[in-house]
């Protein structure tokens, strides 16, 4: 007799919470004025290690030097990280339908004999979604994306006179981002490597 398995509960079974952080404040004189924010969040996926976290830091300084000349600076930074593979878009990856189509018990194949290096691609990718747990089909195919953003703005204002104002602006831009993925010993792309 073969034990049913909840593949909802298997893929679905993620009770984490999501959670949103935010700090600002301001502040300043008749000269100057000050604005800054941070931020964090983490929003969990529906299946076991999956999430998307992010943080955020931003400040803005606006100061006058003269009754006709000002200066303002604005800064960003934004970190997010997001692990697992998620649940659509590239081959090899665990869907979602999977945990309402697959059968919760594959019968008599329990108890076949098996050579899975007899077997081509589409065979062995079938053979993998009937054998393994969908958990364990999400766990062995693991990604990691980091990506960072950061954002530097200045600009100057100079009244010239009242009906003629000249603003100029520079913006520095750098981005980083870092993929990072890990296959499973019973995932396609490690089985095609190893060929």
């Amino acid at each position: 007799f073969e034990t049913p398995t909840d593949w909802q509960d298997d893929l679905y079974n993620n009770h984490d919470l999501s959670h949103n952080h935010n700090l600002a404040f301001s502040g300043g004189n008749k000269k100057t004025k000050v604005k800054a924010g941070v931020s964090y969040s983490k929003n969990t996926g529906l299946m076991l290690n999956n999430d998307i976290s992010k943080f955020t830091a931003n400040m803005k300084v606006e100061h006058k030097i003269g009754n006709r000349l000002s200066l303002s600076l604005l800064s960003y930074i934004s970190d997010s990280q997001r692990n697992g593979t998620g649940t659509s878009g590239e081959a090899y990856k665990v869907r979602t339908y999977f945990a309402t189509t697959k059968a919760p018990v594959t019968g008599l194949k329990t108890f076949d004999d098996v050579d899975p290096g007899a077997m081509d691609d589409d065979e062995y990718q079938a053979y993998l979604t009937d054998k393994y747990k969908l958990s364990l089909q999400a766990y062995e195919y693991w990604r990691k994306v980091n990506t960072t953003v950061c954002r530097l703005d200045g600009g100057l204002t100079w009244k010239i006179i009242n009906s003629l104002t000249l603003n100029g602006s520079v913006r520095y831009n750098w981005g980083n981002s870092d993929n990072q993925r890990w296959w499973g010993e019973h995932t396609i792309p490690l089985v095609l490597w190893n060929q």
